[in-house]
């Protein structure tokens, strides 16, 4: 033990980049096809996602699903209101967190885009979908 009351172990962290090279080159181009919006890159679901409705074991058993679940990108108007979920697929997803991912948003009222790592989105489509996933959530407010 340290001084501080941190355990030391032989094990210790490196910082290692945030992004791979690709997810690099993705988050550049969503930067540039979304101006005004605003991308975040790897969140975890427990960031904007909370648990309610349940027993208390069942929120939290929920909840800590949500923290290991983590989004690629999500997409929020300047308020930071979550307005899309990206999931960029590059092989190293498995169906059954997909399916659990996908189901998760859903019932939370979320979208879930995903697209495959070497065919990404027409930047125009793209800014369409969220320009009125924006006016969706903006008459729902209201």
């Amino acid at each position: 033990d340290s001084a501080d009351g941190v355990s030391l172990t032989p094990s210790r962290p490196y910082p290692t980049p945030l992004l791979s090279p690709a997810h690099k080159s993705i988050f550049s181009r969503l930067l540039k096809a979304l101006p005004g919006y605003v991308v975040l890159p790897r969140i975890a679901y427990d960031s904007f996602l909370e648990a309610r409705d349940g027993t208390p074991s069942e929120n939290t058993s929920l909840q800590n699903r949500a923290a290991r679940q983590l989004a690629d990108f999500v997409i929020c108007d300047k308020k930071l209101n979550v307005l899309l979920v990206c999931q960029v697929e590059d092989g190293t997803h498995l169906p059954a967190r997909v399916q659990e991912r996908e189901k998760m948003l859903q019932r939370a009222g979320l979208r879930l885009l995903r697209w495959n790592i070497h065919q990404p989105p027409d930047p125009a489509k793209l800014l369409n979908t969220v320009r009125t996933l924006e006016r969706l959530n903006t008459n729902a407010a209201s």
